[in-house]
């Protein structure tokens, strides 16, 4: 737990920062994995249950991607590599592309990922998973 003063008058405003982090199971990797596709940035902001992806493709020309597949994993008590799911897959655009993705639950933990398809139907490696708290 991270604690926070600030003065503001007479007053003392606490602010209290708790920072949780959870295990991921592995990624269900494609078997081959082309890595001559690079691996997705990912980053997300959401706002409430609303979940907003940014994702970009460095060093991959985009022409040759047709597809990206998202996977979502949550958080709870039993954990399996199972728990990734794959909840969508997005046609290529212009990068970087955004994805809005709704109704998740509140408060609850959430990580995704997200893997290129080429034209010739190779999948890539999955980005790094990015996590976020559903408040």
């Amino acid at each position: 737990m991270n604690l926070e003063f600030h003065k503001l008058g007479n007053f003392l405003q606490l602010n209290i920062f708790e920072f949780q982090a959870f295990l991921l199971c592995p990624l269900p990797e494609h078997t081959p994995c082309d890595n001559t596709i690079s691996r997705p940035q990912l980053s997300i902001s959401h706002d409430n249950t609303t979940v907003r992806l940014t994702l970009n493709l460095p060093s991959t020309p985009m022409e040759s991607i047709q597809n990206y597949e998202i996977y979502a994993y949550k958080q709870n008590a039993t954990t399996s590599s199972s728990d990734w799911k794959k909840i969508g897959t997005v046609k290529s655009m212009r990068l970087p592309m955004a994805v809005t993705l709704k109704e998740f639950q509140c408060n609850c933990h959430y990580a995704f990922a997200v893997r290129a398809i080429s034209i010739n139907n190779n999948f890539g490696p999955f980005c790094e998973p990015k996590t976020i708290f559903t408040g």
